[in-house]
């Protein structure tokens, strides 16, 4: 169905497809200038769902890439001319400034880009909604209080989800924007968005270790930005 609709597209001359240079020699798809002038439209459809759609239910999927391309259209800090390429897991996306406006656009940046590492922290999706219970729960219930751990945690960890309080996957947008508008080389290399669960602790713990291995292997300059 996915290739079918971007097939259409392509024949709607709202996208082009296009193959990334080695190593990464991977098929892309791009908005043409016809389906970027699509973007006021869907920004005014995104701020109509804020506004008066309904809360998101358990099972709703999200993506951070989504979250992403909702941030285009908003004042940006960028230079003219500049350029923030970012890697939302196997996606590839380039920030730029358009008359103070962002720009998002899919697809690794035209040029040299400094690199930092955005670390999302857990935010809700479908994936408990969708665990299968067991037929034979009679071996479960074979294990007494510890047949019920699997249950207590899955508990745990949905209602964390739920509430006014609830971790929202727009705060990784919301922190790749200010990230985009701080100055070159004054970017930290990791930036943990979201309850950190212990993870910021062991950045500090690794982040040493890291430090020796890149000086043993002679490419401590490689950290320095120009």
């Amino acid at each position: 169905m996915l290739a079918a609709r971007l097939k259409d597209l392509q024949a709607a001359g709202v996208l082009t497809r296009r193959t990334l240079p080695a190593p990464t020699d991977v098929t892309v798809y791009e908005l043409t200038s016809a389906g970027r002038a699509l973007q006021p439209a869907l920004t005014e459809l995104l701020d109509w769902r804020r506004r008066y759609a309904p809360e998101p239910s358990p099972d709703d999927e999200a993506q951070p890439g989504w979250a992403l391309l909702g941030a285009a259209g908003r004042p940006a800090a960028l230079p003219a001319g500049q350029t923030c390429e970012l890697r939302v897991g196997p996606e590839f996306f380039y920030l730029g400034s358009d008359a103070g406006t962002l720009t998002v656009r899919r697809g690794p940046a035209p040029d040299g880009v400094e690199v930092v590492e955005v670390q999302p922290s857990g935010y809700p999706t479908n994936f408990f909604t969708n665990i299968q219970t067991p037929a034979g729960i009679e071996v479960t219930e074979s294990y007494g209080e510890v047949g019920h751990i699997p249950d207590a945690m899955v508990t745990s960890l949905t209602s964390t989800f739920e509430g006014k309080d609830a971790p929202n996957p727009h705060d990784v947008a919301e922190a790749i924007v200010k990230l985009v508008g701080q100055a070159k080389g004054s970017r930290a290399v990791r930036t943990v968005v979201g309850a950190p669960f212990g993870s910021d602790q062991a950045n500090e713990d690794v982040a040493p270790v890291q430090s020796k291995v890149v000086e043993a292997l002679g490419l401590s300059h490689l950290e320095k930005v120009a």
